[in-house]
């Protein structure tokens, strides 16, 4: 049911939004995700690069958004590409919370790294893991 899950959601993704032949898909997985939530086990990178667009989607988007938002991308280095986005109104048990998340992709050991940032504290969580192309 996941996997279905998921490929759909990847397949309306692509389709609900003028994807171009230079967005590669980045799907990654994560081998640790902070017990504190707001990252999940799962999260797509539609990177854009002649364009400098980075489109996200993960179980937070999804539930919050129903759809990709756009973040911010930047390029670190050769291999790692910085991306910034931000969930507002996120639905939590304490109220509609905003989280300000960070990602390092690096696109050449197709790995990476992510944090959020609960507005109105102070803990931060974390997630790392290793993605794939998608498409």
């Amino acid at each position: 049911m996941k996997k279905t899950f998921w490929a759909a959601l990847l397949a309306l993704a692509g389709a609900a939004t003028a994807a171009t032949a230079a967005e590669v898909i980045y799907d990654c997985s994560a081998s640790y995700n902070s017990s504190k939530g707001f990252i999940g086990p799962r999260v797509v990178f539609f990177i854009d690069t002649e364009k400098a667009i980075v489109r996200v989607l993960d179980g937070v988007v999804q539930g919050t958004v129903g759809a990709p938002i756009e973040g911010k991308l930047t390029k670190r280095s050769d291999k790692v590409y910085r991306i910034d986005w931000r969930v507002i109104n996120v639905p939590t048990q304490a109220g509609a919370l905003n989280v300000t998340y960070r990602a390092d992709l690096n696109h050449v050991a197709k790995s990476y790294t992510m944090e959020a940032r609960v507005g109105g504290y102070d803990n931060d969580a974390r997630g790392e893991g290793r993605c794939k192309i998608a498409g």
